[in-house]
């Protein structure tokens, strides 16, 4: 009986060590409360445990710095975003631009017939199509000139 009134007294000194630790983490309180219950438990065990938190503690404080930066990152992102909807709203208008230009290159019905008859009349129809394309590029509405019209 001798022993365990000894044992009693050192966790009296514990949990005075464990006041000082609170005073110091004014972060950490909820931590610190959950390790005092442990010394209630395990008497022997209790100088280990004391000197964890404190260390504990010390980890706590730089991970606060930590994510105050990831925050600032989280803004920078944001603008980010903000600059391709610009860029997408560009390519949509070319886009429009380039099926305009396609109107142009379609075959003429009778060439058409041609071409699917067989293709030996290959390199004469390219080169008939791209007379035609010729007077429509010099027209700027697309429009055709009576001038330009083949008589058949």
């Amino acid at each position: 009986m001798a022993e365990t009134k000894v044992s009693i007294t050192e966790t009296k000194v514990s949990v005075a060590e464990t006041k000082v630790s609170v005073a110091e983490t004014e972060v950490s309180v909820a931590e610190t409360e959950v390790s005092v219950a442990e010394t209630k438990v395990s008497v022997a065990e209790t100088k280990v445990s004391v000197a964890e938190t404190k260390v504990s503690v010390a980890k706590t404080k730089v991970s606060v710095a930590e994510t105050k930066v990831s925050v600032a990152e989280t803004k920078v992102s944001v603008a980010e975003t903000k600059v391709s909807v610009v860029e997408t709203k560009v390519s949509v208008a070319k886009t429009k631009v380039s099926v305009a230009e396609t109107k142009v290159f379609l075959f003429d019905k009778r060439e058409y017939k041609k071409y699917a008859e067989g293709t030996s009349q290959k390199h004469r129809i390219i080169r008939k199509q791209k007379n035609i394309v010729g007077r429509g590029a010099s027209d700027s509405a697309g429009e055709t000139k009576s001038s330009d019209v083949k008589s058949g």
